[in-house]
């Protein structure tokens, strides 16, 4: 991966990435970040994997960022999460099957206002 010091396409403090993707690397007062999450099917398994059907806290959303050799936002996946939580909602729905039960979607309705205004 191109560091911000060193050698790499693009200019300026921002670099790119091995995989020639612009964004993926930024450097923001000397330090690096990632600045941008590439959900792949693969990714989006892990994440539903992780999160789907149980309340998650504050610090689970950062320990799930952590677990992606991208390094995602801990605000990135949750509001990833709380899009396929409504695509899940709207295929449970549009297929007459159960809803996820009260206090899930309690939690759930609660994640994505979070998410929402973050």
């Amino acid at each position: 991966m191109a560091t911000a010091s060193g050698s790499g396409s693009g200019s300026g403090p921002w670099k790119r990435s091995k995989n020639n993707k612009p964004g993926l690397i930024s450097k923001i007062k000397g330090k690096i970040r990632v600045t941008k999450m590439d959900w792949t099917p693969e990714n989006d398994n892990k994440l539903l994997l992780l999160g789907l059907g149980k309340e998650l806290k504050p610090a689970d959303y950062q320990t799930i960022a952590d677990s992606y050799k991208e390094r995602p936002s801990k605000k990135a996946v949750q509001e990833r999460l709380a899009k396929l939580r409504a695509k899940q909602r709207t295929a449970l729905t549009d297929l007459g099957l159960a809803e996820p039960s009260a206090e899930i979607e309690a939690a759930w309705t609660s994640e994505e206002a979070k998410a929402a205004a973050a």
